[in-house]
């Protein structure tokens, strides 16, 4: 007799998230809730390196998660507490090698040589997130804090858009979901600040979101 499978129970969805800590989760900061057959986990990533060749930085298998989240993972800074001095030294040479003679001083030059470090190791998180996902799943994209290296978020989003294995889109309905968010913090802000004597212009300084954008890229 043929076994019917129509009482099967449903399988879980696995959710992880890149970059979190229980203070700043997206599932906090966001307000999110998530359905009750998901397994969420939080996965960190130190960088110890700058190549862009294939590796294998989130310890999972292949094609086995439904979604990963990336809230503000893009806008941080480079990390280079991984990073031998000669390493680092090493890269710098190769970079600036191809800019000879348009970079004006120190500053710049050491400005744009974190910007790239931030795009390859944003760049070797995405590519990893990509190759555990499921066809089908999603990586979602959080980015409105200020971002330390716009041109390594802007090459990055290139990317993504550019790439025939993935749809990109923009989530604009959870954008206006979260906008109150952002909006109800940002009266707190200024209310303390108002506290402090500082006017609506310092305020504004010290309000940590720049942007509103949520990204959905989903691998085909």
């Amino acid at each position: 007799m043929e076994k019917s499978f129509e009482n099967k129970e449903k399988l879980d969805k696995i959710v992880i998230e890149i970059g979190a800590n229980s203070e700043n989760s997206y599932i906090k900061q966001y307000k999110k809730d998530l359905p009750l057959n998901t397994k969420y986990s939080t996965i960190h990533i130190n960088y110890g390196i700058l190549t862009t060749e294939s590796k294998k930085l989130i310890p999972r298998e292949d094609e086995s998660v439904d979604e990963i989240i990336l809230s503000n993972v893009l806008a941080d800074i480079a990390d280079t507490r991984f990073i031998s001095p000669s390493e680092e030294n090493k890269f710098a040479e190769e970079i600036l090698r191809y800019h000879e003679g348009t970079l004006k001083d120190g500053k710049e030059k050491w400005n744009y040589i974190q910007s790239e470090i931030a795009y390859r190791q944003k760049l070797l998180t995405i590519t990893d997130a990509i190759r555990i996902l499921k066809p089908n799943g999603f990586l979602i994209i959080y980015e409105n804090y200020r971002q330390f290296h716009p041109d390594a978020v802007r090459k990055i989003l290139k990317w993504l858009k550019n790439n025939p294995e993935l749809e990109f889109i923009e989530d604009v309905d959870e954008e206006a979901r979260i906008q109150p968010i952002f909006d109800k913090e940002k009266e707190e802000i200024i209310d303390r600040s108002k506290k402090l004597n500082r006017n609506s212009q310092e305020s504004e300084l010290y309000f940590p979101r720049k942007f509103n954008n949520v990204y959905k890229i989903r691998k085909k």
